[in-house]
């Protein structure tokens, strides 16, 4: 699939407190038929942050990740191993946090971002939010949002995949 081939879609971008609408080319031909898997609003606590009371008391961070693949060619199989595993991605956020201090959100989400494609090789695009939810009293967060688009997995991978199911 090229980036010729791309169809553009409408998304919604915040800015100053008023919402306005911007032009984002989708990494799919048309008619390409999408996966996505969504982790919206996982609370932890975490060590994050380059202050030295941030060293010493964990802060709450929310997290949301959205991992995008090629639909399977059967989708309705109900066959486990051929899923993206939300579960599994959590689990991966929390070993991140686990390891211990990190000094920007912006690491924490690259690091989840490259743990996400390590697991799924053949996904398209992904997107990884971090919060710091209590770091300014008026303020309901801020953060980082990583956006990623990938070109198509190759052919054998793809086949790699099906094939080992």
């Amino acid at each position: 699939m090229s980036r010729i081939d791309a169809a553009p879609a409408k998304v919604m971008a915040i800015a100053t407190g008023s919402e306005k609408e911007a032009e984002v080319t989708v990494p799919h031909h048309v008619g390409a038929r999408c996966q996505r898997v969504l982790i919206q609003g996982m609370i932890i606590e975490c060590l994050i942050g380059i202050h030295e009371c941030e060293h010493e008391a964990s802060q709450r961070v929310s997290i949301d990740v959205e991992l995008v693949r090629c639909e399977p060619d059967d989708p309705t199989d109900e066959i486990y191993a051929r899923v993206m595993c939300y579960e599994t991605v959590i689990n991966q956020i929390r070993a991140i946090a686990a390891e211990g201090h990190i000094k920007l959100v912006e690491t924490f989400a690259e690091r989840i971002a490259e743990a996400c494609q390590l697991k799924y090789p053949d996904i398209t695009a992904l997107n990884i939010a971090v919060n710091k939810i209590d770091a300014f009293p008026d303020v309901a967060s801020v953060g980082v949002r990583l956006e990623r688009v990938f070109d198509t997995p190759p052919k054998h991978l793809r086949e790699a995949r099906t094939i080992s199911q």
